[in-house]
C-alpha cells in the first residue's frame, strides 16, 4: 500500500479474497481480463535522462516493454498563460488488484440485484397470493 488509506481496489480486493472459492472461480470462469489504458502524470521540466528513467519505472510497473510505453504531450491555456501537459500511457491486461476489485463490484452488484428481486418476488406474492 503506498499511501495512508488503501485505495478502493485495494478494499475490493480484500472483499473478493473473503468470498469463498467456489464464487471467484465461477467469476472468473464468466468475466476474463479486459485490457486497460494506464497513465503517469509527469513534471514539466525534466531532463532526458529522468524521463527514460521513469518510462523505465513505469513500464516494468505495468510489466510492459519500454517500446509499449508512449509519451504524451499537449498545450492548454490556463488563465491565460499557455502550459503544457506530459504524461505516458501504456496498454495492458488489468492487474490482480484491478481485476479482483473488478470482479467484486460484479459479484455486490449481483447479490444487490438478487436481493431487489426477491423482496419484488416477495411483495408480489403477498399481494396476489
Amino acid at each position: 500500500m503506498s499511501n495512508l488509506y488503501p485505495t478502493r481496489e485495494e478494499l475490493n480486493e480484500r472483499k473478493w479474497n473473503e468470498l469463498s472459492e467456489e464464487t471467484r472461480e465461477k467469476l472468473k470462469k464468466q468475466h476474463s481480463r479486459q485490457k486497460v489504458t494506464q497513465t503517469q502524470n509527469l513534471w514539466n521540466g525534466m531532463s532526458f535522462d529522468s524521463l527514460l528513467e521513469q518510462a523505465t519505472e513505469f513500464a516494468k510497473e505495468w510489466d510492459a516493454d519500454l517500446k509499449d510505453v508512449t509519451l504524451e504531450h499537449s498545450w492548454y491555456e490556463d488563465y491565460g498563460s499557455p502550459t503544457s501537459e506530459i504524461h505516458f500511457e501504456v496498454q495492458g491486461l488489468e492487474t490482480d488488484t484491478q481485476y479482483h476489485s473488478r470482479l467484486w463490484e460484479i459479484h455486490e452488484r449481483e447479490q444487490w440485484q438478487n436481493k431487489r428481486e426477491r423482496e419484488e418476488f416477495e411483495r408480489l406474492k403477498a399481494k396476489f397470493g
